[in-house]
């Protein structure tokens, strides 16, 4: 499926998959604090959080909307909890510090695999909202830096400054992760990849460097 803004899509996306895995932490806080809930297996733990992820996406819709009836939202599967590396990632850690509360799972000790994993996929999820800024931040310098963009009367060069601090703050943020080199802003490892062109990025180069002249 072709989507009219690709962007738009993936900030869409990531922001779903991170309000769900704080609705599945407020769901695992809540068995660890209800002393004696315990499930047979994890597909029955899943089940629960399922029920409890569409109870909160209903009552955040609900108080979202003025309609005496809610539309009604697609439903939450075990099977989609499963495949879905975030979620799963984030119940097999928790069933792993609460062995007690799952009373059969797998013999093999996965303790120090599924931690990696968890980091694995949070460091993958902090990248793609980093993309998404980048994109963001991006735009606010064409619509600047461009003579032919269209809104380029109403941005102001203090949205041009907010834009060039987004960068900054992300590139200190993941220092280490990511860096400036003579093609743009790549992955700090041996793929290499590009996340923003130079000619992008060069906007803000100078920036910085007339700040670092300045102070």
């Amino acid at each position: 499926m072709l989507h009219a803004n690709p962007s738009k899509k993936r900030e869409s996306d990531i922001s779903k998959i991170e309000r769900r895995a704080r609705f599945i932490q407020e769901a695992l806080q809540v068995v660890k604090d209800e002393e004696g809930l315990t499930f047979r297996f994890k597909k029955n733990l899943l089940s629960y959080i399922a029920r409890f992820i569409e109870k909160s996406e209903r009552l955040a819709l609900s108080s979202q909307t003025t309609l005496a009836l809610v539309p009604k939202m697609r439903s939450v599967t075990v099977g989609g909890l499963y495949k879905s590396k975030t979620y799963s990632a984030l119940v097999d850690n928790w069933i792993l510090d609460n062995p007690q509360r799952v009373l059969h799972v797998a013999k093999r000790d996965k303790s120090v695999e599924a931690k990696l994993r968890l980091h694995c996929v949070q460091l993958s999820n902090e990248c793609e909202r980093l993309k998404v800024d980048l994109q963001q931040a991006r735009h606010q310098m064409l619509e600047y830096e461009d003579p032919s963009h269209k809104l380029l009367s109403v941005v102001s060069p203090e949205s041009l400054t907010n834009a060039y601090l987004v960068i900054d703050s992300l590139l200190e943020e993941f220092n280490g992760f990511l860096k400036i080199d003579s093609v743009g802003v790549v992955l700090d490892n041996v793929l290499r990849r590009k996340i923003i062109d130079i000619d992008i990025i060069r906007g803000y180069l100078d920036w910085k460097r007339n700040i670092i002249q300045i102070n």
